[in-house]
């Protein structure tokens, strides 16, 4: 794992970056490094899967930001999206509002967002994900959450190629309260089991699965994970599968 270090320094430099059109291929954008400094950093007793919005409001903080003198993470997949995002480009909630519909929006909002291309350029190929595209899963209308929401920490790695597949894994930032697999930051502590895992913000591995063309036909939580979600079948009847690159405004 990289060390991480206090990025209090690039929230100076944030409204340069609000002039580029897209954040640049050629390093890791803002908010990636704001996103793996706080997983990276969060102690598990000060990090943790937040409740409901907007009456158990989430938060995090980030060591010498703000007077703040110890990391700390309470957030749900979307709402450590939206203030990772505001930590690191200055956004308020009216921005998020105007923007999404909704000052601190859920994972179904980003999805909506990526597929219409509403302030992010739609990724169509696996091989063109890099770090700091935004991953948005939108659940079916019966679940009980709206979807998931993540921020791809680099790009894809090829696994596997298959008769009619090809298998990658990518490493992901992300909020959860399930984490993706035994080498996830939150099972480095209490191990990976139901009963003694941890949650809230932190780094593991998804999988996907591309067809020849590079085009994105299935996923699972994690190389460790059977259950499969194909990405063929009809959109409305399937957890949809979006990936959107950041456009700076």
């Amino acid at each position: 794992m990289k060390k991480a270090t206090t990025l209090a320094a690039l929230a100076l430099c944030a409204s340069l970056w609000l002039t580029l059109a897209v954040v640049p291929a050629s390093a890791a954008p803002v908010h990636a490094r704001w996103a793996e400094e706080i997983a990276l950093n969060v102690s598990p007793d000060l990090n943790a899967y937040a409740g409901d919005y907007p009456s158990d409001p989430p938060y995090i903080h980030w060591l010498g930001v703000q007077n703040a003198n110890q990391y700390e993470n309470y957030t749900k997949c979307a709402s450590f999206v939206t203030l990772v995002l505001q930590q690191a480009y200055g956004w308020d909630e009216n921005y998020f509002y105007k923007w999404l519909g909704h000052e601190s929006p859920f994972a179904t909002h980003y999805h909506q967002a990526i597929k219409d291309g509403t302030g992010f350029l739609v990724i169509q190929k696996i091989t063109d994900i890099q770090s700091g595209d935004i991953i948005a899963i939108d659940y079916p209308d019966d679940a009980k959450d709206t979807g998931h929401v993540m921020i791809a920490a680099g790009a894809p790695t090829l696994t596997l190629r298959g008769a009619t597949a090809l298998m990658y894994t990518i490493e992901v930032i992300d909020s959860t309260k399930t984490p993706h697999d035994s080498t996830d930051t939150r099972c480095l502590v209490h191990g990976c089991p139901e009963a003694t895992q941890d949650t809230g913000a932190g780094l593991g591995v998804f999988r996907l699965y591309a067809n020849a063309a590079g085009t994105i036909v299935g996923y699972t939580w994690s190389p460790e994970e059977p259950a499969y979600y194909d990405q063929t079948s009809p959109e409305d009847e399937r957890r949809d599968l979006k990936v959107g690159r950041l456009q700076l405004r």
